[in-house]
């Protein structure tokens, strides 16, 4: 049974995505059907667009049609889209989604998506130039955020769908818009599926069986990707990084496609999408041109190298205010939007305690610490440990007047440092916490 295969246990809610049509219609049905002999919980869960002038009667049908079935309903109306034409199909698309996760009650949404669905999408992500990823087309179980989507009917054809919403006289809807061959799926529907079933009966079952090839060579490229990057990660110094920081010349050692496949599941892995072709193209020339240096924008994230490491970064925050006066008598931290410097009373070794507190500010250019016997200015430090430059700015700075006494979690100024047993503070500084905005 797909409930147990998707790991669905007894008493958990399910939110059936809803629209009326008949593939929903058909899931909400068996849904209800499978409700008491499995002890789960079903929410009928509609999606108003307001893209036609009927989609608040349509509400109400879906409304009507829960009600007559006995499971409770639950609806959101969108706002606007701003897309045309076929970009508004994948606007709409992940509008959706979203919607149907703030509705939901539990971890899973069951969607009624078929075999024919399948080959649709099939086709349009090879017009489009898919990789393997995409060619994979949609999966029976996928995650999205903190929510499974399952696809109980992508094996089976619409024509069986329509067998039983017959047998078991159930009412649907048909969406107007769905003939509307202006929008890229409609327009393979309608016109070149049609054509290739002349040529090839069941065309849409071999589409579906493509989508499932490519879903069992991705699994096998992101194993090879996983070994391939557990060897080519590299304990390097990056307090912004969301994904392992790699070693450019250990990419160099892969061959060129290989280098393409780790790269490509790196960025996937982190950022949850896969670079474009031309991203990807750009952050293998980071990889493999002389240079020391090299940045290349993901929106909100970057990719980032210095010397021979390759960083993936989120987007870094502004500089902060200093902050003054800092005391750490205890478990106590110095928190801004942009840094968190903590400090945890020690008997091992650390900062002299300062009653008076500690000014935290940021570099302006010329700082220096006496740091093993000699002064040392920052410049030559960050550049003798490799710190990226673009952590240096950020790097939190502990003042006792104007005398620097500590660099973030890194140096101790001699005078200030204090071996064992005497309490003193351990100095941790990690980097504030930004989400990457939705949309």
């Amino acid at each position: 049974m797909w409930l147990q295969t998707c790991g669905v246990k007894k008493g958990e809610a399910l939110g059936v995505a809803f629209s009326g049509g008949l593939d929903s219609t058909v899931l909400l049905h068996l849904c209800v059907c499978l409700q008491a002999v499995h002890s789960v919980y079903v929410t009928a869960l509609h999606i108003d667009h307001g893209l036609h002038p009927h989609s608040g009667q349509w509400c109400k049908h879906c409304q009507w049609v829960a009600a007559d079935l006995g499971v409770h309903f639950r609806s959101a109306r969108l706002s606007p889209l701003a897309a045309q034409g076929s970009g508004l199909e994948a606007v709409a698309r992940t509008a959706r989604y979203r919607a149907l996760a703030k509705l939901n009650d539990g971890c899973y949404i069951v969607v009624g998506h078929h075999q024919q669905d399948q080959a649709e999408t099939v086709l349009l992500r090879l017009i489009r130039g898919s990789g393997v990823a995409g060619l994979a087309a949609m999966q029976a179980v996928s995650r999205m955020e903190n929510n499974l989507i399952l696809r109980p009917f992508l094996s089976l054809p619409r024509q069986q769908l329509q067998v039983y919403a017959d047998d078991q006289g159930l009412e649907w809807l048909e969406d107007p818009s769905n003939t509307d061959i202006r929008y890229d799926r409609n327009c393979v529907r309608h016109r070149i599926i049609p054509l290739m079933r002349q040529m090839r009966p069941g065309v849409d079952r071999v589409l579906a069986r493509v989508a499932s090839h490519m879903t069992q060579t991705g699994r096998l490229l992101d194993e090879i990707a996983q070994a391939d990057l557990s060897s080519a990660s590299a304990d390097a110094h990056s307090h912004y990084a969301v994904a392992a920081v790699l070693d450019c010349q250990l990419l160099r050692s892969l061959s060129i496609p290989r280098r393409a496949n780790l790269l490509r599941y790196w960025v996937r892995n982190a950022l949850g999408q896969a670079p474009t072709t031309r991203q990807q193209q750009t952050i293998d020339r980071l990889v493999s041109a002389g240079q020391q240096s090299g940045l290349l924008q993901l929106g909100w994230y970057s990719c980032r190298r210095y010397r021979e490491h390759l960083h993936l970064l989120a987007q870094l925050p502004d500089v902060p205010a200093p902050l003054s006066p800092v005391h750490f008598p205890g478990n106590r931290q110095a928190e801004s939007s942009e840094i968190v410097l903590s400090g945890e009373l020690t008997t091992e070794g650390g900062l002299r305690i300062c009653e008076a507190g500690y000014e935290i500010r940021f570099r302006c250019g010329g700082e220096s610490i006496h740091w093993c016997g000699h002064r040392r200015y920052l410049k030559g430090l960050f550049q003798r440990f490799a710190i990226p430059p673009w952590e240096r700015g950020l790097m939190p700075l502990l003042y006792v007047e104007d005398e620097l006494v500590a660099v973030a979690d890194l140096w101790v100024a001699d005078s200030w440092q204090v071996d064992s047993p005497e309490l003193a503070v351990s100095l941790h500084w990690a980097r504030a916490t930004m989400k990457a905005p939705k949309g």
